[in-house]
């Protein structure tokens, strides 16, 4: 095999490796789910949409606003089909970590999940999500470094931050 070959299956390999799907774009959410959740955690008059401003806070506080999450990944089926589990050093303090468990074979995009637990522990935190619609659906555990911005969920698990507004 020539070396231009290997060069190329390598980088192929490696690209999609690490490839994160765009989403940047507001996620569409079912009307229907979404007003059941807003009936639920909003005042009257208000209505769930993607807070595209918390996304820039801290992981530990995501959940500010409503508790509440969305998951929308690319447009395929499944938000999310593997578990994650990111990590990296960090120079000066402790090393940086993402890491999802969704205890099944497809997070379904598009599905809401609520906040059934959080917690800080130095220097994480902490959320155990429960479904919003399907009691049959696994719990979702969820933790991150702290300080890691809410981007970094966003961009590599689909996770959106509704709030009532």
């Amino acid at each position: 095999m020539r070396r231009v070959d290997l060069a190329i299956i390598l980088t192929t390999i490696l690209t999609a490796c690490s490839a994160t799907k765009d989403n940047s774009q507001l996620a569409k959410f079912d009307a229907t789910l979404i007003q059941a959740a807003s009936d639920k955690y909003c005042k009257p008059g208000q209505q769930l949409t993607e807070n595209t401003n918390a996304i820039q806070a801290d992981f530990e506080d995501l959940g500010s606003g409503a508790p509440i999450f969305g998951f929308v990944n690319g447009s395929d089926n499944c938000a999310l089909t593997n578990d994650i589990d990111d990590h990296w050093p960090r120079p000066l303090s402790d090393d940086g970590w993402f890491h999802i468990a969704i205890h099944s074979s497809c997070l379904k995009n598009g599905s809401l999940w609520e906040i059934q637990s959080s917690s800080n522990a130095s220097p994480g935190h902490y959320y155990t999500l429960k479904s919003f619609d399907d009691t049959s659906a696994a719990t979702i555990d969820l933790d991150a470094i702290r300080d890691l911005p809410g981007t970094y969920a966003r961009d590599h698990a689909g996770l959106r931050i509704l709030t009532c507004q």
